[in-house]
């Protein structure tokens, strides 16, 4: 008899673990479920790469805006992104892109490019202020915006803005046209993102939230585009985030993750 219970008992133990891993493996076929849709624009470029991923990660769904969708796919053969070919500089190109969108990050930039037609002008305020306006139309709940730090330096005759076609100008415009939108949003200036292998791995040092636009041509305020990536995705989610403009940079005697837990929520709002 006592056999016989064991038995029965051993079955029933083997039949539960059977369904239980049959669960768990129907379970990891089902869709992930989604925090939200993201437009990113500039999704393609050095910053908008990470955030595309990071975004993924965090169960959002990204939506890259792009120039070149196939030369987009080749820089990340192995996801399967949703990506569309735009022309930030004009509006009729983007007229569809916004449905269903959430939310957007705006990781736009004219570097140094000696393009034609691509210029801060045009892209860190033109392109800007087009997705902005997009924005407002289609009611986007949050809209994050990566600037720059000393883009409140105005003087066209600094050396910066006279090398880089008054860049830092052109990214204030920016800055102001979205702080008067009625967009509910997160302004990013990154420090120096020009990092060299040298200078450190993304995810191992501290990040620093400041205000006052205070530490362009630092030495030590740099940060590299993957911590940049992580801060911009964590906005999203994070309500002490909205309606602020900031700096971060990173730093390597500042603990690890403490600003995921107190770094927005310690910085003064937009007036």
């Amino acid at each position: 008899m006592g056999r016989s219970l064991d038995r029965r008992a051993f079955l029933l133990s083997s039949l539960l673990a059977s369904m239980n891993l049959s669960h768990a493996k129907a379970m990891e076929k089902l869709p992930r479920r989604k925090k939200g849709k993201v437009l990113v624009a500039g999704g393609s470029g050095q910053t908008g790469l990470h955030i595309m991923r990071i975004l993924d990660e965090n169960r959002y769904t990204p939506l890259g805006l792009t120039t070149n969708v196939a030369r987009a796919q080749s820089k990340v053969p192995d996801k399967e992104y949703d990506w569309l070919a735009v022309d930030v500089r004009d509006v009729a190109t983007m007229l569809n892109v916004f449905k269903g969108v959430d939310y957007v990050i705006c990781a736009l930039g004219s570097g140094r490019s000696t393009r034609a037609g691509i210029t801060p002008e045009t892209i860190d305020y033109g392109g800007v202020k087009n997705v902005v306006d997009l924005a407002v139309q289609n009611e986007i709940k949050h809209f994050v915006l990566i600037s720059s730090a000393g883009a409140t330096i105005s003087d066209p005759e600094h050396y910066f803005n006279r090398l880089s076609g008054n860049s830092f100008i052109w990214k204030f415009k920016g800055e102001e046209h979205l702080r008067v939108s009625g967009l509910t949003y997160t302004i990013i200036r990154p420090g120096n993102l020009n990092l060299k292998d040298k200078d450190y791995e993304p995810g191992t040092r501290g990040i620093v939230f400041d205000q006052g636009d205070r530490i362009f041509g630092a030495d030590n305020a740099l940060i590299h585009r993957v911590d940049l990536a992580e801060v911009c995705v964590a906005a999203l989610a994070d309500s002490n985030s909205r309606n602020k403009t900031f700096e971060v940079y990173a730093d390597q005697n500042s603990p690890l993750n403490a600003w995921r837990e107190s770094g927005f929520r310690e910085l003064k709002p937009d007036t």
